[in-house]
C-alpha cells in the first residue's frame, strides 16, 4: 500500500460509523421509550427513511464508496435502500457455509 493509504480512513470510515451510530441511537429510543415515533426520516426498523432503513442494512450491507477502495461508485449511498451482498467494489462479498464431509 502506497504512503497515502491511510490518509482515505476518514473518508472510507466516518459515514459508515455515522449511519451505524444513527441506527443504534434510534433503535436505543425505540427500546427505552415504548411507543416512541421517530422524526421523519429517523424510521427505526421499518420501512422508514433515511440510513437507519434497517439493521441488516446497515450492519452487512454498508458500503465504502469512497477512498482507497477501486472501482466504487462515489454517487452510491453508504446504506443501501435493500439488503444485498453482491460484493460490488467497496461492500461485503457474499459468505458461503463450508462443510466439513
Amino acid at each position: 500500500a502506497g504512503e497515502g493509504l491511510l490518509d482515505t480512513h476518514d473518508a472510507e470510515r466516518r459515514p459508515v460509523a455515522e449511519a451505524t451510530s444513527a441506527r443504534a441511537a434510534a433503535r436505543s429510543v425505540e427500546h427505552s421509550h415504548p411507543g416512541f415515533a421517530p422524526p421523519p426520516g429517523m424510521g427505526g426498523g421499518g420501512g422508514g427513511g433515511g440510513p437507519q432503513r434497517g439493521i441488516l442494512n446497515v450492519v452487512l450491507g454498508y458500503r465504502y464508496p469512497r477512498g482507497a477502495v477501486v472501482g466504487t461508485d462515489p454517487a452510491a449511498p453508504v446504506v443501501p435502500e435493500r439488503f444485498d451482498l453482491s460484493g460490488e467494489p467497496g461492500s461485503r462479498a457474499p459468505h458461503l457455509a463450508v462443510r466439513h464431509r
